[in-house]
């Protein structure tokens, strides 16, 4: 008779703390933890299992390694972008909007970003109560993902408050309307004094 695996709804992550956990790699590997990248240790769990989690915590403060462990839903997915080119459309012909800077880019130049970074779902009960408000099932549920240019996809990185703020407003089709406008008014105000001054 087969054993039926259970629902591994939940990931452990153990990393280097004040210890390494290179003196401790042949006891993570017996306890089903895999070597991911830079002293990093991973287990897929069911997070029912109580017993295994509360062990392992005591294992990692007793031996000073960090332990890490989240709901799966708040891991980065390797479909997310297809997801997101599926269901979003470009704003005109093969260009879509930058959700912060609000210029035009084209497919090829712009980046999927996600409003709410994972690594905030992962650590906050706050970020993960924003996406709950939203209606978003996971990080990489559509209504947590916009486009977004390489510049202001790597200057936002992983962080929140205003950016997250930015990043939903953009999301509604009169605020980015009304950024339009105002960027083209500045534009006709610039090239209008421009054109003062040199007559």
């Amino acid at each position: 008779m087969t054993k039926i695996q259970s629902n591994l709804d939940s990931i452990i992550i153990i990393e280097n703390g004040r210890n390494s956990t290179y003196d401790f790699r042949s006891f993570l590997y017996k306890q089903g933890f895999r070597f991911s990248s830079a002293s990093r240790w991973v287990k897929k769990i069911d997070s029912s299992d109580k017993d295994f989690i509360k062990g392992m915590k005591e294992y990692c403060k007793h031996n000073k390694l960090k332990f890490v462990m989240y709901d799966k839903r708040y891991a980065r997915s390797g479909g997310y972008r297809q997801e997101f080119y599926k269901h979003k459309k470009p704003f005109y012909k093969d260009y879509y909007l930058c959700s912060y800077c609000g210029l035009p880019y084209h497919i090829d130049k712009i980046t999927v970003d996600h409003v709410i970074p994972v690594e905030k779902a992962k650590k906050s009960k706050f970020y993960r109560w924003l996406l709950k408000l939203r209606g978003a099932t996971g990080v990489n549920d559509i209504k947590n993902l916009v486009p977004a240019c390489q510049s202001c996809n790597s200057r936002k990185n992983a962080k929140g408050g205003l950016w997250v703020l930015l990043g939903y407003l953009s999301q509604l089709n009169t605020f980015v309307v009304i950024r339009q406008l105002c960027l083209l008014i500045f534009i006709i105000v610039v090239i209008y004094t421009m054109i003062r001054s040199v007559m």
